[in-house]
């Protein structure tokens, strides 16, 4: 990647993030437009005085833009079919990378930059053909059902470059759990986001396993737990049952790609402080002008507390992992803004439950192979 169309782009994003004003100008002459900020802090140099906002830690700038153009040697070539899609071309389309890599971060991963720039090059580098592949059988009630994973690439605006999918099948019906948002390295993979893209399901199937998937709550939930307020319950409550499914079955499978180290951030100031600033312009722009305070206040809560609720579910979702299986390690760190969960070993202590029934499955049909 050539240096001065780095330092250029680089230069021009940093300086409209300082403005909250991010323009990526598209090959039709339409234009992207991003209300979101971020302040630098450049050799010890801060751009600004005073700042209530996100800031990015550069302590050398030349090394960073050589980190940058690096990432971006891969990047772009890993996006390449994304530039058609989003029409983009030239120093737009490296610029709109470069803003996803900071959307992406953390506000450690901020203070961070090299190791995370580096880290988000070897996670480009590390890719997986879009397949759907059989893991396993899973008996419920008279019938069995076969469960499908399947891994697809995702285009550039999205939180991961892969999405993993897990669909029960009994060949007329199909359900599929919520998706599981992730890249991986060698031997770590870091889940961004569990997302359920298929909420239009209303099946049979889907019926009784929602039922069936209640069971995985027998001996961590206690009875009439359903009637405290859902943000009073222990943490470990405070989860999706599908969304663990998911998430077990997600762990157990990417054993077979050698990955035992997860890790789960948990916040991502500059992709949330961009959806707010879009609801907020959304909401004042349809909203009668008596009412527009009251229905951006609204809206800010709403948004803060929903953000609040996806951020946690994902973090708690891994802890009630650790509950289900002693050989995952779980540990949190604040300082850091993530979970850490390392597979320590093979076995783990059966009781059980049904979650483990399912990640049996998929194991004995991997020990198959």
């Amino acid at each position: 990647m050539y240096r001065n169309n780095v330092d250029y782009v680089v230069k021009e994003l940093l300086e409209e993030l300082s403005q909250e004003n991010v323009k990526i100008t598209a090959t039709d002459g339409g234009v992207w437009q991003y209300s979101t900020k971020m302040d630098t802090k450049i050799e010890g140099r801060n751009n600004t005085l005073v700042s209530n906002s996100i800031v990015l830690n550069i302590p050398d700038y030349n090394l960073f833009v050589r980190k940058i153009g690096k990432y971006l040697d891969v990047a772009s070539k890993f996006y390449e079919k994304d530039k058609e899609y989003f029409m983009l071309d030239g120093n737009e389309y490296l610029k709109r990378l470069v803003l996803d890599l900071f959307l992406n971060a953390t506000n450690y991963d901020l203070y961070n930059i090299y190791n995370y720039i580096d880290f988000k090059k070897d996670m480009l580098s590390t890719e997986y053909k879009d397949k759907t592949f059989e893991l396993g059988t899973l008996k419920v009630g008279n019938e069995t059902l076969t469960i499908f994973g399947s891994i697809k690439r995702q285009k550039f605006n999205m939180e991961a470059p892969y999405a993993f999918e897990v669909c029960l099948s009994n060949g007329i019906e199909n359900f599929v759990l919520p998706s599981i948002l992730f890249g991986t390295t060698s031997d770590t993979a870091v889940v961004y986001a569990i997302q359920n893209l298929h909420r239009e399901q209303e099946t049979q199937l889907k019926k009784r396993l929602d039922r069936y998937f209640r069971k995985i709550d027998n001996g961590i939930v206690e009875k009439g737990t359903n009637k405290i307020p859902y943000d009073e319950r222990p943490l470990e409550e405070q989860v999706t049952i599908n969304a663990v499914v998911a998430a077990a079955i997600f762990v157990e499978t990417v054993k077979r790609f050698d990955v035992l180290k997860f890790i789960v951030p948990d916040f991502m100031p500059l992709r949330y402080s961009t959806k707010l600033n879009q609801n907020v312009f959304n909401v004042k722009q349809k909203s009668n002008a008596e009412y527009v305070d009251e229905l951006t206040h609204k809206a800010i809560d709403d948004m803060n507390r929903n953000q609040f609720n996806i951020t946690n579910k994902l973090i708690y979702t891994f802890l009630r992992l650790g509950m289900h299986f002693d050989n995952l390690d779980v540990n949190y760190s604040p300082d850091e803004n993530r979970l850490y969960v390392d597979s320590i070993c093979e076995e783990y202590s059966k009781d059980g439950n049904l979650i483990q029934d399912i990640v049996e499955a998929i194991s004995n049909k991997q020990e198959q192979k």
